[in-house]
């Protein structure tokens, strides 16, 4: 299983693939929105889709909900068979809930509230995981 953290803090970046890496075959990191979404059609097109990732919504280039949007979309166009779409968990300070709700249904699967923890992440991970095998 292959992850992906698109996150443009170096110290969130760090502190996520950390928490990560044991879970996961591999984790790429990007660190604005136009490269996520670049990687993300090079890993479909390659056949080698991601099972997860983690989405900072305020991103340089293209923030994180137009990302996610693109994912989304480049699943339906490049549908692999026996692949399910990739699980989204969405971080972010953001304070308007609105906004936030919006976005979880419309294009995501798990909301973090930042600071994160690895708690969180790691269970939501698990529970990921644990489906996929």
């Amino acid at each position: 299983m292959r992850a992906l953290i698109a996150e443009d803090n170096p110290s969130s970046r760090s502190l996520y693939f950390k928490w990560m890496e044991s879970f996961f075959d591999e984790v790429d990191i990007v660190s604005d929105g136009s490269q996520a979404v670049s990687i993300f059609l090079k890993a479909l097109m390659d056949r080698n889709p991601y099972s997860f990732v983690v989405m900072d919504l305020m991103m340089p280039e293209m923030n994180g909900y137009d990302v996610i949007r693109e994912f989304r979309i480049l699943e339906e166009e490049y549908s692999i068979e026996n692949s399910l779409p990739s699980k989204i968990v969405v971080v972010s300070g953001i304070e308007k809930k609105d906004f936030i709700i919006s976005a979880l249904k419309e294009v995501c699967d798990y909301y973090i509230e930042k600071p994160v923890k690895k708690a969180v992440l790691t269970g939501i991970i698990e529970g990921v995981v644990s489906c996929k095998n």
